[in-house]
Protein backbone atom coordinates (compact mmCIF):
# COMPACT_ATOMS: atom_id res chain seq x y z
CA UNK A 1 0.00 0.00 0.00
CA UNK A 2 2.91 2.31 0.65
CA UNK A 3 4.39 2.02 -3.06
CA UNK A 4 0.67 2.23 -4.63
CA UNK A 5 0.29 5.86 -2.59
CA UNK A 6 3.67 6.77 -2.81
CA UNK A 7 3.40 6.68 -6.77
CA UNK A 8 0.05 8.44 -6.62
CA UNK A 9 1.35 11.64 -4.78
CA UNK A 10 4.16 12.03 -6.03
CA UNK A 11 2.06 12.23 -9.71
CA UNK A 12 -0.03 14.27 -7.65
CA UNK A 13 3.16 16.28 -6.59
CA UNK A 14 4.68 16.51 -10.12
CA UNK A 15 1.64 17.71 -11.45
CA UNK A 16 1.15 20.42 -8.88
CA UNK A 17 4.76 21.62 -9.51
CA UNK A 18 5.16 21.23 -12.94
CA UNK A 19 2.03 22.26 -14.60
CA UNK A 20 -0.60 23.32 -12.34
CA UNK A 21 -1.95 25.62 -14.43
CA UNK A 22 -3.43 22.12 -15.65
CA UNK A 23 -5.57 21.75 -12.24
CA UNK A 24 -6.33 25.51 -12.26
CA UNK A 25 -8.15 24.92 -15.50
CA UNK A 26 -10.32 22.86 -14.49
CA UNK A 27 -11.77 25.47 -12.37
CA UNK A 28 -12.23 27.95 -14.77
CA UNK A 29 -10.01 29.07 -17.55
CA UNK A 30 -11.46 32.76 -17.49
CA UNK A 31 -9.35 33.95 -15.08
CA UNK A 32 -6.84 36.96 -14.54
CA UNK A 33 -3.24 36.76 -15.01
CA UNK A 34 -2.59 37.77 -11.71
CA UNK A 35 -4.64 35.12 -10.25
CA UNK A 36 -3.24 32.61 -12.43
CA UNK A 37 -0.12 33.41 -10.98
CA UNK A 38 -1.08 33.32 -7.66
CA UNK A 39 -2.57 30.37 -8.15
CA UNK A 40 0.34 28.82 -9.33
CA UNK A 41 2.31 30.33 -6.45
CA UNK A 42 -0.14 28.56 -3.83
CA UNK A 43 -0.13 25.32 -5.79
CA UNK A 44 4.21 25.30 -5.80
CA UNK A 45 4.13 26.55 -2.13
CA UNK A 46 1.18 24.95 -0.42
CA UNK A 47 1.76 21.50 -2.05
CA UNK A 48 5.49 20.90 -2.17
CA UNK A 49 5.38 17.95 0.74
CA UNK A 50 2.21 16.87 -0.99
CA UNK A 51 3.51 13.08 -0.96
CA UNK A 52 4.62 13.31 2.53
CA UNK A 53 0.95 12.99 3.19
CA UNK A 54 0.81 8.95 1.98
CA UNK A 55 3.21 8.19 4.60
CA UNK A 56 0.99 9.88 7.17
CA UNK A 57 -2.47 8.84 6.27
CA UNK A 58 -1.23 5.72 5.99
CA UNK A 59 0.66 5.52 9.19
CA UNK A 60 -2.59 6.58 11.30
CA UNK A 61 -4.27 3.80 9.51
CA UNK A 62 -1.26 1.25 10.74
CA UNK A 63 -1.95 2.32 14.41
CA UNK A 64 -5.55 2.46 14.16
CA UNK A 65 -5.57 -1.24 12.60
CA UNK A 66 -3.15 -2.34 15.65
CA UNK A 67 -5.36 -1.16 18.29
CA UNK A 68 -3.33 2.02 19.11
CA UNK A 69 -6.09 4.81 18.90
CA UNK A 70 -3.99 7.83 20.98
CA UNK A 71 -1.10 6.92 18.52
CA UNK A 72 -3.43 7.29 15.44
CA UNK A 73 -5.33 10.04 16.16
CA UNK A 74 -1.97 12.68 16.89
CA UNK A 75 -1.21 11.51 13.81
CA UNK A 76 -4.52 12.13 12.11
CA UNK A 77 -4.75 15.34 14.02
CA UNK A 78 -1.24 16.14 13.80
CA UNK A 79 -1.57 18.21 10.28
CA UNK A 80 -4.69 19.93 10.22
CA UNK A 81 -5.25 20.66 13.77
CA UNK A 82 -2.05 20.93 15.73
CA UNK A 83 0.10 22.12 13.11
CA UNK A 84 -1.47 23.67 10.38
CA UNK A 85 -4.14 26.28 11.46
CA UNK A 86 -1.43 27.51 14.39
CA UNK A 87 0.90 27.73 11.56
CA UNK A 88 -1.28 29.93 9.46
CA UNK A 89 -2.18 32.04 12.02
CA UNK A 90 1.70 32.79 13.21
CA UNK A 91 3.26 32.66 9.69
CA UNK A 92 1.84 35.22 8.20
CA UNK A 93 2.39 37.55 10.97
CA UNK A 94 6.25 37.12 9.53
CA UNK A 95 5.88 36.46 5.82
CA UNK A 96 2.74 37.80 4.86
CA UNK A 97 -0.13 36.22 2.99
CA UNK A 98 3.59 33.72 2.06
CA UNK A 99 3.25 32.76 5.48
CA UNK A 100 -0.10 30.95 4.94
CA UNK A 101 1.40 29.21 1.89
CA UNK A 102 3.88 28.14 4.61
CA UNK A 103 1.99 26.51 6.91
CA UNK A 104 1.16 23.86 4.41
CA UNK A 105 4.18 22.48 3.83
CA UNK A 106 5.38 23.14 7.37
CA UNK A 107 2.50 20.93 8.29
CA UNK A 108 3.12 17.93 5.77
CA UNK A 109 6.97 17.93 7.36
CA UNK A 110 6.02 18.22 10.79
CA UNK A 111 3.26 15.77 10.47
CA UNK A 112 5.44 13.38 8.42
CA UNK A 113 7.99 13.41 10.89
CA UNK A 114 5.63 12.60 14.29
CA UNK A 115 4.56 10.02 11.94
CA UNK A 116 7.69 8.48 10.76
CA UNK A 117 8.79 8.72 14.78
CA UNK A 118 5.96 6.93 16.29
CA UNK A 119 6.12 4.53 13.13
CA UNK A 120 10.20 3.60 13.88
CA UNK A 121 9.42 3.23 17.56
CA UNK A 122 6.10 0.91 17.00
CA UNK A 123 8.55 -1.41 14.73
CA UNK A 124 11.59 -1.41 17.30
CA UNK A 125 9.42 -2.58 20.30
CA UNK A 126 7.16 -5.26 17.43
CA UNK A 127 11.13 -6.58 16.50
CA UNK A 128 11.62 -6.91 20.33
CA UNK A 129 8.44 -8.58 21.00
CA UNK A 130 8.83 -11.28 18.21
CA UNK A 131 12.63 -11.53 19.41
CA UNK A 132 11.54 -12.78 22.81
CA UNK A 133 8.96 -14.90 21.62
CA UNK A 134 11.10 -16.35 19.56
CA UNK A 135 13.50 -16.50 22.51
CA UNK A 136 10.85 -18.11 24.72
CA UNK A 137 9.89 -20.92 21.81
CA UNK A 138 13.40 -21.54 21.67
CA UNK A 139 13.75 -22.38 25.54
CA UNK A 140 9.84 -24.34 25.66
CA UNK A 141 11.40 -26.79 22.62
CA UNK A 142 14.61 -26.78 24.54
CA UNK A 143 12.93 -28.16 27.48
CA UNK A 144 10.54 -30.37 25.29
CA UNK A 145 13.42 -31.91 24.33
CA UNK A 146 15.33 -32.37 27.38
CA UNK A 147 11.74 -34.36 28.86
CA UNK A 148 11.75 -36.70 26.08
Amino acid sequence: MIRVSLVITLISTLIFQLCPQVVINLFGSKESAEYNEFARLCFRIFLIFTMLNSIQILSGIFFQAIGKPIKSTIISLSRQILILIPAMIILPKFFGVKGVLYAGPLADFTAFTIAVILLILEVKMLKNIIKNNDEEEKKKFKEEELIK
